[in-house]
């Protein structure tokens, strides 16, 4: 059980001791409808739900998502949405009073109607139903551990075979600057098994488990990624358990300026040549997102991607390994994995992960990580899912 079918749970368990039942679902869901669920009881208006998962609240992104709900609400194509009273369903990891309060305040402002219901992992909470607010407070804790699925029949949905084919999916027509792989979106498995270069197999075992997930949709018109933050979260969780084997290394002669250490990339990046199995490394982190012109602060920390012999790497970057808990850099051992090869870029002469691996990379970084992957979320990566239409 994932965080999207446990909220449904709970609120499914709520609205029928309401009287309400559920006509539409999860679990019937169709590709094209702007909904997660719709409730009927007899001789009421139907209640059409919008679901959300949310880390922790954050005033600016919470707000647009209550207020893109009640747009698409009385806005909505008839097709896609059908008539009725809106339901907003959220859960956060930990409840903020801020969060009820922007509930009461949008719904007062903007749709007097809107019921919703506000909740954390532990079940408590506040809901407001026909204008009546009650509080939460329901039993049977979501678990943590259910939720970093790196076991079992869900696990490897993050397989790097599986984390390109996201990447197409997600990444294809955004700017060139920050993705090198496939512009087309596929429409089909063949399409994508062709565009991918992996087998027609594979990627129908991921278009399965991608499904079953609650990522990913299929209409007519190909395929539609969807819930894209807690797919992220859930991928950053997962590619965090796994185990790499990464080398910590510092500059032998001291601090070394970051001007200076991308200019000695580059000599040897020149030198190197690519080959069949594609640039001699490449360059992911901080220091990746500072070379696409997207860093929001001093720090320069770099991992590299080593695609040769690590130790050839190091001696031509004038490096030593760093065996201590803070190394000035890191690099990870080959192989480079295909997410990193299909979709790297190349600045000024050095080969760079894509926009989206920098926000995979960074989320995890101490020194100002956090605030370096919202910022790739926020002003690159969701404008571009959110300009992706509906298949």
């Amino acid at each position: 059980m994932n965080r999207q079918q446990y909220l449904f749970q709970k609120m499914n368990a709520w609205l029928e001791a309401k009287g309400y039942k559920s006509v539409f679902s999860l679990s019937n869901k169709d590709a094209g409808l702007d909904m997660d669920a719709v409730f009927r009881k007899e001789g009421v208006a139907p209640l059409v739900v919008e679901m959300r998962i949310m880390n922790a609240y954050r005033s600016q992104e919470f707000r647009a998502l209550v207020g893109d709900a009640i747009l698409r609400n009385r806005y909505g194509e008839s097709e896609r949405q059908p008539e009725g009273e809106l339901f907003l369903a959220i859960m956060l990891k930990r409840m903020s009073p801020m969060v009820v309060k922007d509930l009461q305040d949008y719904a007062q402002r903007y749709l007097p109607s809107m019921n919703w219901l506000a909740m954390d992992e532990v079940g408590q909470g506040r809901a407001c139903f026909s204008g009546v607010e009650e509080s939460l407070s329901l039993p049977d804790a979501f678990r943590q551990e259910v939720d970093v699925r790196v076991q079992g029949s869900q696990g490897n949905v993050f397989s790097r075979k599986n984390q390109l084919l996201f990447k197409i999916l997600l990444l294809a027509g955004i700017d060139k600057q920050y993705w090198g792989g496939p512009s087309r979106v596929p429409g089909s498995i063949g399409e994508l098994a062709q565009i991918s270069g992996v087998s027609q197999p594979s990627v129908s075992s991921f278009v399965m488990k991608a499904e079953s997930a609650g990522f990913l949709k299929r209409s007519r018109g190909g395929f539609h990624i969807i819930r894209y933050r807690e797919l992220l979260d859930e991928w950053f969780y997962s590619v965090k358990q796994q185990r790499r084997y990464e080398v910590g290394a510092r500059f032998l002669y001291g601090e070394e300026p970051a001007e200076r250490f991308v200019g000695k990339m580059r000599e040897y990046c020149l030198k190197a040549k690519p080959g069949v199995d594609g640039p001699a490394l490449i360059v992911g982190h901080h220091l990746a997102c500072h070379l696409l012109k997207l860093g929001r602060s001093n720090v320069q920390f770099a991992k590299i991607y080593a695609n040769r012999p690590v130790e050839e790497i190091m001696s031509a970057l004038d490096l030593a390994r760093d065996e201590s808990s803070d190394p000035q850099l890191v690099l990870a051992v080959p192989p480079i994995g295909q997410p990193l090869l299909a979709g790297h870029v190349v600045c000024d002469g050095i080969p760079v992960s894509d926009v989206l691996q920098c926000y995979l990379d960074v989320r995890s970084s101490l020194a100002r990580g956090n605030e370096q992957a919202e910022f790739i979320l926020e002003k690159i990566l969701m404008p571009h899912f959110e300009r992706k239409p509906l298949c």
